[in-house]
């Protein structure tokens, strides 16, 4: 069926996804899905569009020289925190609305400096060169962002490990984000979970050690609790480390 309505160029804007999108974001996308390859937009043309042209400028835009700072040093912090935690942060990511994370948009431009959408560890290296960061340091901080482990950070994986700067995630975002991990609505979070979310990367000896992290009672699964217990513990060492910084 869904197969059949792609071709067909059969679609609407009704989901919820897009009730809060412009009228000029909708219409740019419904120029790219036109069946008759005559009237569909080419890539110059599209590049061309006025919502196109508009989000082009937005990252043209610079963060305020503190939120830089800032966020330097949580990718430090963000780095040294359980790998769990880290998981938990890319699929709160994922759910972060666009108010949420705009300034922090502006911020991983800085970084992605051709804007493809990613940072290769050459763009990192140079975003980081004026630091005072050791080369090691450096490297190790990339290498523990990238959860999808192919050696490119996506948007995710940035926007993930400078989610906090402004403040802690809240309790409505913890049981959004437990809810997405435990994927067949046990109540928990296992191992069958963790593979399910992680794909191609989640071998029996990472899913473990995922696990034995926010694992307090040992039974081999997550509860509702012990990841709000972990995930509350790990906030509060983030707020001394900062304090002590």
């Amino acid at each position: 069926i869904v197969t059949k309505q792609i071709l067909s160029a059969n679609y609407n804007f009704d989901a919820d996804v897009w009730k809060d999108r412009s009228r000029e974001g909708k219409e740019f996308v419904s120029s790219l899905l036109e069946l008759d390859q005559q009237k569909r937009l080419s890539a110059e043309l599209a590049l061309r569009h006025p919502w196109f042209s508009s989000k082009a400028n937005m990252s043209k835009r610079k963060p305020d020289p503190l939120a830089m700072r800032c966020a330097q040093a949580r990718l430090v912090q963000y780095a040294e925190s359980g790998e769990f935690r880290r998981v938990v942060m890319n699929v709160v990511a994922k759910k972060a609305t666009t108010e949420d994370i705009l300034e922090l948009r502006e911020i991983f431009n800085e970084y992605d400096s051709n804007h493809d959408g990613m940072i290769s560890f050459k763009e990192w290296k140079r975003a980081l060169a004026r630091s005072n960061l050791s080369d090691e340091v450096v490297q190790s901080i990339f290498r523990k962002l990238d959860v999808n482990r192919n050696n490119i950070l996506n948007y995710t994986e940035f926007i993930a490990s400078i989610l906090e700067i402004r403040e802690r995630i809240d309790e409505v975002k913890l049981d959004e984000a437990f809810e997405l991990l435990d994927t067949d609505n046990s109540g928990y979070i296992d191992a069958k979970d963790l593979r399910c979310i992680l794909g191609k990367t989640g071998t029996n000896s990472y899913v473990k050690s995922l696990l034995d992290e926010a694992d307090i009672d040992k039974d081999g699964r997550v509860s509702m609790a012990e990841f709000k217990a972990y995930m509350t513990k790990r906030n509060e060492e983030n707020i001394e480390s900062s304090i002590e910084a």
